[in-house]
């Protein structure tokens, strides 16, 4: 089993640094898992990054056909509690926070890619096996 925060998920449809290790390890593992709102950052990073629905560059289905592959751990009133904690435990952002209370929820051991060097560093700290930052 694979999660993947958003940092990560974005690596699979925009070349840069990580894009091979995001590529190489969705190809080992079958089971790909993220947070509910890991769809609604992704999309926004996109659009920020200049990409829109319909410019021929196929990113848009691309994500879609993904998205309906993976778990997705949804978000509800205990995660967003216990991502509060997690947020001020370790000082991060909230997004991070609550990606990494969904992945907690998830049987162990659990692989997690991340870019984020703070988020990674709380990762660690609650014992996932993390890679990218």
């Amino acid at each position: 089993m694979l999660f993947l925060d958003t940092s990560a998920l974005i690596k699979r449809y925009v070349d840069e640094l990580g894009s091979a290790l995001v590529a190489r390890r969705m190809n080992e593992d079958a089971d790909w898992v993220v947070s509910a709102v890991a769809s609604t950052e992704a999309r926004i990073t996109l659009c920020r990054l200049g990409f829109e629905e319909g410019d021929g560059t196929g990113v848009w289905a691309r994500l879609g056909e993904d998205w309906r592959r993976c778990l997705v751990v949804p978000v509800d009133q205990a995660c967003l509690v216990r991502a509060a904690d997690i947020g001020c435990r370790f000082g991060i952002r909230t997004l991070d926070a609550l990606h990494l209370a969904a992945a907690e929820r998830l049987p162990r051991p659990l692989a997690m890619i991340t870019f984020d060097r703070r988020q990674a560093g709380a990762a660690r700290s609650m014992d996932f096996l993390v890679e990218g930052a």
